[in-house]
């Protein structure tokens, strides 16, 4: 078993006990205009949620823009190994799950022309996708809706 959720939104910040703050969270989509289509920040906070036989494999998570892979990052094998000795710890009833949070931040991206974020996670010779972030261009000055 393997789960992927991503969220998109303007920026991440850290409260005062250390737990995360999304601000400008995207739902599924984002609207700019032609002439102002360059995103200054966008981040994304991902969780994967594994069970003990998927977590014994090779994960990556994968962002791509349009298709084009422009962030990818591999679980380390010691994160893994980590996890598992605190289950094993903690004992607990039912299968072992193990949750672990990639984020990413991006920087003046070009997104005219419009397209798809996508958050892609590999693992067990499988990969699945997270739900994508749609950029739609609308002209306001013309008043049109979004193209896709």
């Amino acid at each position: 078993m393997m789960q992927v959720f991503p969220i998109f939104c303007d920026d991440i910040r850290r409260e005062v006990g250390g737990a995360p703050s999304l601000m400008g969270v995207y739902r599924g989509a984002l609207s700019v205009e032609p002439d102002n289509a360059v995103i200054k920040k966008l981040c994304v906070h991902a969780t994967i949620v594994l069970d003990e036989n998927t977590a014994s494999s090779d994960i990556s998570l994968r962002i791509e823009w349009n298709g084009k892979p422009i962030k990818e990052s591999e679980v380390p094998k010691d994160l893994v190994q980590r996890l598992k000795d605190e289950e094993e710890d903690e004992g607990g009833d039912g299968e072992p799950r193990f949750v672990i949070v990639f984020v990413a931040e991006f920087y003046d991206l070009d997104v005219s022309g419009g397209g798809t974020f996508r958050t892609m996670l590999s693992a067990d010779g499988r990969t699945i996708e997270g739900l994508p972030l749609k950029v739609n261009i609308i002209d306001n000055k013309r008043r049109n809706h979004p193209q896709t």
